[in-house]
């Protein structure tokens, strides 16, 4: 009996607590409750939340984000409004700093001024010219990609199973620290062929070292996908028994770049 009362007590605890964390993540875009507390939360309905203003008694406060939703940038908020006209612990980080909050009726006032008109339009022709030159560079940096030759240090598929064998070990006892199924030349070969493709990818190619290069540039998450694709293309020409492993990998690695995007 007690433990049922518990486990019940236990299960009403976890609903509350799922209720105030559907609010708190509705809650970021706008701010207007007095207290940043659970129970401040739960009193305001998750459709105010979800329709992005939250009201302080008679008083509306947009945040940062909700300005920038509307089309706003942070030159912008500095130019029209200035300094915010409140601030509030962060709902989600209480360590971190106090929320901006600007009057919602002020920002309506400054969205209908002629100066704020042409500075949207000024700021979008902005935004559409920064649009081409990072589409250019994600071109020039995918053309640079195709461009490269790959080549593949020679080695037989024997040979390189025998060191991939050698390095996922070697590595596996680094992070697991000995608690791990050792690869052997009669372990599963569609394991064997990964592990393979693998290390022939790493270790053999200039796959590494190319990918090190694209960091920090426009459009390197597509081009490192591309390097990628091209590597495990070499690397199945090369040895085409393990060309139906580089397919999979070549798949799998589309199937995330499409969640990513």
């Amino acid at each position: 009996m007690a433990a049922k009362y518990f486990i019940g007590m236990l299960n009403a605890r976890l609903d509350r607590y799922r209720g105030r964390v559907l609010v708190s993540r509705l809650h970021v875009a706008v701010v207007g409750t007095p207290s940043p507390s659970p129970c401040a939360w739960g009193r305001v309905s998750v459709l105010t939340c979800m329709k992005g203003v939250m009201t302080d008694a008679s008083e509306a406060w947009l945040a940062q984000a909700a300005l920038l939703d509307r089309g706003w940038t942070v030159a912008g908020i500095r130019r029209f409004l200035g300094d915010p006209d409140a601030t509030k612990p962060n709902p989600r980080y209480r360590s971190a700093s106090p929320m901006r909050l600007w009057a919602i009726d002020r920002v309506e006032a400054a969205e209908a001024t002629p100066e704020w008109a042409r500075w949207v339009k000024a700021s979008e022709v902005r935004r559409q010219a920064g649009l081409k030159v990072a589409d250019r560079k994600r071109a020039e940096l995918a053309a640079m990609v195709k461009a490269v030759h790959i080549s593949i240090a020679p080695a037989t598929l024997e040979m390189a199973t025998a060191r991939a064998i050698r390095s996922f070990n070697d590595r596996a006892a680094t992070r697991a620290y000995g608690d791990y199924d050792p690869a052997t030349p009669d372990s599963d070969p569609a394991f064997l062929a990964r592990i393979t493709v693998n290390y022939l990818r790493h270790e053999r190619t200039s796959y590494d070292a190319l990918g090190a290069q694209l960091f920090g540039l426009v459009g390197r998450e597509e081009a490192h996908d591309l390097l990628r694709e091209r590597v495990l293309a070499a690397i199945a020409d090369a040895y085409p028994s393990l060309a139906a492993e580089c397919a999979t990998q070549v798949r799998q690695a589309a199937e995330q770049a499409h969640l990513r995007w």
